[in-house]
């Protein structure tokens, strides 16, 4: 999540276009769609099995929420 934030801190990327996120940020493991809303989530230290996440293990994720195109929020839980 330090990482997350410098990087965000260091390409200006508060308040950013998808564009301009994912030229920094690259391709999501997931996207999530409701409405105008758009989240991409990132996984780091889950357990893996033939890529993809097992269901019941814990999981550290980034996830970054864009309403109307820009990044209006972003949050790093485990779960």
């Amino acid at each position: 999540m330090d990482l997350a934030e410098k990087m965000i801190h260091e390409g200006s990327l508060e308040n950013s276009s998808i564009s301009e996120f994912k030229k920094l940020f690259g391709k999501s493991n997931e996207t999530k769609y409701d409405g105008s809303l758009v989240t991409f989530i990132y996984y780091w230290g889950s357990v893996c099995h033939n890529n993809s996440i097992q269901k019941n293990s814990d999981k550290c994720y980034a996830k970054f929420v864009f309403d109307k195109g820009r990044l209006i929020d972003r949050g790093y839980p485990c779960e």
